[in-house]
């Protein structure tokens, strides 16, 4: 190899390595965070909760995101599992938080309910739990160009006769949020079941079809939960300046080939002439 061609192969690997590198880095990140909260001790256990999470992130990595998991967070663990969650993410990026656990509303805010939270009274609520308005405004503030999911499966009320039913609705400023069941009803629970009535279906969905677009993923998922007789209605909330989103890229099937069957009429057999003896001894002669 001489110095011009060994110098212009050197030049062609360095492009191609630098194509490699804005195409990977064109990607947009891909960020979760997953918390799961069951070993309550001043609220019902939910056992569910962190087979919920647990599957889930397990379902998200095996989808291309990098996930954060929280089990059986208290309110400082969740507060710096959202500060991670914070640092991670890209503008223009994906970002995809869910919960699961006990969760409540207050003065129309949405409160996820950390291990141990110590709350005795309304007053405490603000204090001692994790605002979900706030986990999405951020969420919004810090990927403004980008997707924004929320999932809840958090519509149970732990201190009876405290609060409202269920989750307060949620205004969506480019984002998606989805609830277990409709605002301002409680999920039902169903002894012994490993997984939460609306993340069962929720994991069904994702792991059978992750390339539908995110819309009709979760009225996917909402049709088999109504479908399962639970009585729960989930909530989908969506505003008009959301970005088109699915969980996995798929190629479209190539088509099958067509094939077009034409008539043909078979061309006649040209006329083969007739031998007829001639007249002078044996001979014969074509007649055409």
């Amino acid at each position: 190899m001489n110095k011009w061609h060994r110098r212009t192969w050197v030049a062609a690997c360095w492009l191609a390595c630098g194509l490699l590198i804005e195409t990977a880095a064109a990607q947009p990140a891909k960020i979760a965070l997953v918390i799961g909260n069951a070993g309550y001790t001043d609220a019902p256990a939910l056992p569910q909760a962190k087979n919920d999470a647990q599957a889930m992130a397990q379902t998200l990595e095996q989808l291309g995101f990098q996930v954060i998991l929280a089990l059986d967070a208290d309110k400082r663990g969740m507060d710096e599992a959202m500060e991670r969650f914070g640092k991670r993410i890209e503008n223009g990026g994906v970002a995809f938080f869910y919960y699961s656990g006990h969760g409540l509303q207050e003065d129309g805010i949405n409160y996820l309910i950390p291990l141990a939270s110590g709350i005795k009274k309304k007053a405490d609520i603000p204090y001692q739990a994790v605002s979900a308005n706030w986990a999405l405004a951020s969420m919004e503030e810090w990927d403004e160009q980008g997707v924004n999911l929320m999932i809840l499966d958090a519509c149970r009320t732990p201190f009876k006769g405290m609060t409202k039913n269920g989750l307060a609705p949620m205004e969506a400023a480019g984002s998606v949020v989805a609830y277990a069941t409709a605002a301002n009803t409680p999920a039902e629970i169903e002894p012994g079941a490993a997984y939460s009535v609306y993340t069962a279906q929720l994991l069904k969905v994702l792991q059978a079809n992750p390339c539908q677009k995110i819309t009709d993923l979760l009225l996917e998922v909402a049709d088999l939960v109504v479908a399962g007789g639970s009585g729960q209605q989930p909530y989908l909330t969506l505003s008009p300046g959301v970005r088109r989103f699915q969980f996995a890229e798929c190629a479209a099937p190539t088509p099958a080939p067509q094939i077009v069957y034409i008539e043909v009429t078979p061309t006649p057999a040209p006329k083969q002439p007739t031998p007829r003896p001639s007249q002078e001894g044996n001979a014969w002669e074509l007649l055409i």
